[in-house]
């Protein structure tokens, strides 16, 4: 396993820097074999590490800083292999959200640094990974399914030909999470608030569950897009109409920091679904992670 001062890591000069991307780079390559016992856990470890990595660094052009760690030592990773061995270090990363992506971190037996990774981080990582690689990036979505018990949503990865509001629709459709005559009506989106309009056979649906079912459904959607496209806010519609259930009347849906309440407890069961707050704005504010 890697040993590394994450703390110190920004301070450093360049080659530091590029010495320790190699290094995950070539964990990669020699510690992590698919279809072996434990892989899922290597993946899971490396996939974190990576994330932590970037995150404590900042910005930086991490296709450069790939190609000049490569070009340096002349490293191999130049076969097929190596590719398809990064597209599983990318899909766990995918899956490293809320508190099911934490438990897998404990799983393996790693402490992260930087946690939770939103998908548009991992996103600038892998892509400059490729990019470095001169490989294609695959598209992925992170999409939220609920738990069999209902206690909380997991996020999983989905490969799909582009990322577009069919496409998550269409993943959570396949989920099994709606009904397949649910659809999208339109999208619209400012800095930090998405509009979504769902058709009546989403609103249907939702009318049809009780309230744990109608929690699970609210969230793997709102929690779905809101990651996707990169905003903390959304509005859900039905036909341009507020959606009621007779539990609740939906307004904005603000999503807050997955671990950020009780952090030092860890994962808590009882506070789910990331934390996501429903904000009824006729009637107040409304906190549905049952707090």
């Amino acid at each position: 396993m890697l040993c590394t001062s994450y703390s110190t890591l920004a301070e450093s000069n360049a080659d530091p820097i590029d010495s320790q991307l190699l290094s995950i780079l070539e964990s990669i390559r020699d510690d992590y074999h698919p279809g072996t016992a434990g892989c899922s856990l290597t993946a899971t470890r490396l996939a974190a590490e990576i994330m932590d990595w970037y995150i404590t660094l900042g910005n930086t052009n991490i296709a450069v800083l790939t190609m000049r760690s490569i070009d340096t030592t002349q490293a191999s990773f130049d076969d097929i292999g190596y590719s398809e061995k990064l597209m599983d270090i990318y899909e766990a990363a995918i899956s490293l959200y809320g508190e099911s992506g934490r438990m897998r971190i404990d799983d393996c037996g790693y402490e992260p640094v930087a946690y939770p990774y939103t998908m548009s981080a991992v996103k600038e990582v892998f892509d400059g990974l490729f990019t470095g690689l001169g490989v294609q990036l695959p598209c992925y979505i992170r999409l939220f399914i609920p738990h069999e018990n209902a206690e909380y949503v997991i996020a999983t990865s989905y490969k799909a030909e582009s990322l577009a509001p069919e496409t998550i629709v269409s993943a959570l459709i396949e989920y099994g999470v709606l009904n397949p005559d649910v659809a999208v009506n339109s999208m619209d989106s400012t800095l930090e608030t998405l509009y979504l309009d769902m058709n009546a056979a989403f609103g249907d649906q939702m009318r049809s569950l009780g309230t744990a079912g109608e929690y699970m459904l609210i969230s793997a959607l709102t929690e779905s897009f809101m990651d996707n496209f990169g905003v903390n806010r959304i509005l859900v519609t039905v036909n341009g109409e507020m959606l009621e259930t007779g539990h609740v009347e939906y307004d904005v849906i603000e999503r807050s920091d997955p671990l950020a309440d009780d952090a030092d407890k860890g994962p808590q069961t009882n506070h789910s679904i990331n934390r996501t707050r429903y904000v009824i704005k006729p009637h107040g504010t409304v906190h549905h992670s049952r707090r």
